[in-house]
């Protein structure tokens, strides 16, 4: 049985642990007090897994969750994520191998079965910790060190887990050869590689750099100097955090980017370039591609490529911010209005084109980003938008002209009934902002008398904030 296949093994697995009384007599009903840790027993496992819950967790609150799969010979552990967060923000679940006949004492299994018991452990633990402490299910992040970090792999990398996590993070391993993963589930996802200097899996993390970054990953590497297999906390838990640290100022940004409706675009090959024109060429790839089969004819289509590219300093690159101000400023609401209005007439595919180079791919290449083509109704004309024609009002201009007159005119009564929701979004926003900056302050600052509760205070705030910016998102969406 190959690994692309077991899913409906999972399911079934799924269906055996999550089964109602399965193991219902385990002492498990205890909470853990914010700022300690301990034991968290899963029903039908004989294994406990360890949880730490943060300083700042107050009831109601969804904060993330970062599992942590141990290395050989270790125990289900709060290392290194404990200390990379100072303690606040993420619980944090040392994960043990629960699923195995031996609980990981003799290493980690690659076998299918395995794999597929394990996937369904890391699930029943997931809605176990939601159903106990309430999780933030959009920011859920697999992380493991050495066998666990091949655990990763084998647990991540899956076609039934596209879409559970946020990010994942590989410490003192790297890509796993056989078997092999399903890289496609990494399309524009974070992914961190941190290995020692010294550490032998160095190698198969640089194996696998370009492997997860033609995959479309949002990879970055860290390679601490001087260290060896297992680095020490202190040279650890800085670029941890500061991964953890990117990724909640992406979501910052991401907050409203629902206000397009996007199709994944898993774009093949590179376009020609024997063609009379590079419109010519760029449309005859978009119309080759095999996702064109299920569009459905006689609708616009709108293509935006993106990167997420790094400079040689580690920091995102001038095209990566670009195509991140686009994706807010044109696409996202609370910011774009007139776009999205128009894009509703269209079928909008998202793409990242970090793959693609411009040695290779002369015509569309990560330098170029953000681009975006617009294809005419009958699929007959291609049109190429970059730099000043992607701000909110110059695309739906633009937008406009491949539109019917019904088509305009619904068009204009959207924009008449989201602008005053869009305002008051807005005003939340602004207000979101203020209360996360104060948040960071306190949770970076020395403790102060009081500190606590104003964390507390604040987190509520932000949790009601969010809560009615999701209320009116999701009365944009109808």
């Amino acid at each position: 049985m190959t690994l692309r296949r077991f899913g409906l093994s999972v399911l079934l697995l799924l269906f055996v642990f999550v089964a109602p009384g399965h193991g219902e007599g385990e002492d498990n009903a205890a909470l853990i007090d914010p700022g300690s840790e301990g034991p968290l027993r899963v029903p039908g496992s004989d294994a406990p897994c360890h949880l730490y819950v943060p300083t700042d967790y107050v009831k109601g609150a969804r904060l993330p969750l970062i599992f942590f799969l141990h290395g050989s010979g270790g125990k289900p552990t709060s290392w290194p994520w404990k200390s990379a967060t100072e303690g606040k923000g993420y619980f944090i679940v040392g994960m043990s191998y629960g699923a195995q006949p031996d609980a990981g004492a003799g290493g980690i299994k690659s076998d299918a079965s395995t794999i597929t018991a394990m996937i369904a452990f890391l699930e029943k633990t997931r809605a176990l910790m939601h159903e106990r402490y309430g999780i933030d299910q959009r920011r859920v992040f697999l992380s493991g060190l050495s066998m666990g970090g091949w655990g990763v792999n084998f647990y991540g990398f899956q076609d039934v887990a596209r879409g559970r996590y946020r990010g994942y993070c590989i410490m003192a391993a790297g890509i796993m050869e056989s078997p092999k993963p399903d890289l496609t589930v990494l399309e524009g996802m974070p992914l961190l590689l941190l290995n020692g200097e010294k550490d032998a899996n160095l190698a198969a993390a640089n194996r696998g750099k370009p492997q997860f970054e033609q995959a479309g990953a949002i990879l970055k590497q860290v390679v601490i100097s001087g260290e060896g297999h297992v680095p020490s906390i202190a040279t650890m838990a800085p670029p941890l955090k500061a991964w953890l640290d990117e990724i909640e100022q992406a979501d910052a940004h991401q907050r409203a980017l629902a206000a397009i409706k996007w199709k994944d675009a898993p774009f093949e090959g590179v376009p020609g370039t024997a063609g009379a024109t590079k419109e010519e060429n760029l449309l005859a790839w978009v119309k080759a591609q095999s996702f064109m089969e299920k569009v459905v004819p006689g609708r616009p289509l709108l293509v935006f490529f993106t990167t997420a590219h790094e400079d040689k300093k580690g920091r995102p690159s001038k095209q990566a911010q670009e195509s991140l101000r686009v994706d807010e400023q044109s696409f996202g609401y609370p910011a774009a209005l007139a776009t999205p209005a128009s894009a509703r007439a269209c079928v909008c595919f998202r793409a990242s084109i970090d793959g693609l180079r411009k040695k290779t791919s002369p015509l569309l290449h990560r330098d170029l980003a953000p681009v975006v083509l617009l294809v005419d109704r009958e699929h007959k004309a291609l049109r190429i938008l970059a730099k000043g024609k992607l701000k909110d009002a110059a695309l739906a201009k633009e937008l406009r002209s491949l539109l019917s007159s019904d088509e305009a005119a619904a068009a204009d009564a959207r924009v008449a009934s989201t602008k005053p929701v869009l305002q008051e979004m807005r005003k939340l926003q602004r207000s979101i902002d203020a209360d996360q900056k104060a948040l960071r302050k306190l949770r970076t600052s020395p403790r102060k008398k009081g500190s606590a509760k104003k964390q507390k205070r604040l987190t509520t705030s932000l949790d009601a904030l969010r809560k009615k910016f999701e209320e009116l998102h999701e009365k944009l969406a109808d």
